[in-house]
């Protein structure tokens, strides 16, 4: 095959073998992890800060995790490939991908009332 020919197939992304090898174009894109510090925000659906949200990662065991302060903000060190989980007794648990993200925002919901265990009459509020 002449050189121009095996340019123009690899350039269309096209397989071609030539003399027993084989040349082709990956379509794949590899998502390279970096070490990054992602900050946000945790509200509920008012719009109202949330504090003391547990974050944790769960795909990397050794992540001490990190939660939320008063005011519902946090920042925490991870790969930009991890995902978080954002939970919080009584809320709806989110897991979010970092997706190498800076910047992550989360809006809780409260667990439906229905959907909470009963409460035995003797148990205080």
């Amino acid at each position: 095959m002449k050189p121009l020919k095996l340019i123009l197939a690899a350039v269309l992304g096209l397989a071609v073998v030539v003399s027993g090898y084989s040349v082709e174009q990956k379509k794949e894109k590899k998502v390279r992890s970096r070490q990054i510090t992602v900050t946000g925000i945790v509200t509920d659906i008012n719009n109202k800060p949330i504090s003391f949200v547990k974050i944790t990662c769960p795909n990397v065991p050794e992540f001490n995790g990190s939660a939320t302060l008063g005011a519902g903000t946090y920042s925490l060190f991870c790969n930009s490939t991890d995902t978080l989980a954002f939970e919080k007794e009584g809320y709806i648990t989110k897991i979010i991908p970092v997706n190498g993200r800076y910047e992550i925002d989360i809006v809780l919901e409260k667990i439906p009332e229905d959907l909470l265990p009963a409460k035995d009459s003797t148990e205080k509020e």
